[in-house]
This record gives C-alpha cells, structure tokens and sequence, in this order.
C-alpha cells in the first residue's frame, strides 16, 4: 500500500517538522496544498525541506516554482 498525505490548507507553524517527520517514518508522497498561501510564504515553506524531498511533494498552487 502507498501512503499519501495531503497537507491542511492552513499555515501552521509547525507544518514543516511535521511533513518531515512524516518523510521520516516512510511517507512516499506529499501534496502540499496552501491554497491562501503567498507565493513567497509558500517558497519559504519548501525552502525549509531538505531539498532531497522535493521530488517527492506534489504542490498545489504557485506551479511556477517548479522551475526552481
């Protein structure tokens, strides 16, 4: 079975430990949805992951930064 999560529209502080203690415990994927999110808030938020996630976490919202 695949485990998938996706992430509460509101911004919580603790959001980022907690999708990393997820990764942690064998969490395949992520969708990181923040529809209400900034642009630069929700870049902040993925900046705060380890980069080696991000191939992992499907986003939501702001799709240009994919391209980063």
């Amino acid at each position: 079975m695949k485990l998938i999560v996706v992430t509460a529209p509101e911004n919580k502080p603790e959001d980022t430990k907690h999708i990393q203690e997820l990764f942690h415990v064998g969490l395949e994927s992520l969708h990181l949805r923040k529809p209400d999110q900034e642009k630069n808030d929700f870049e902040n938020t993925l900046k705060q992951l380890p980069p080696s996630l991000y191939k992992r976490i499907v986003i939501h919202s702001h799709y240009k930064l994919i391209e980063k």
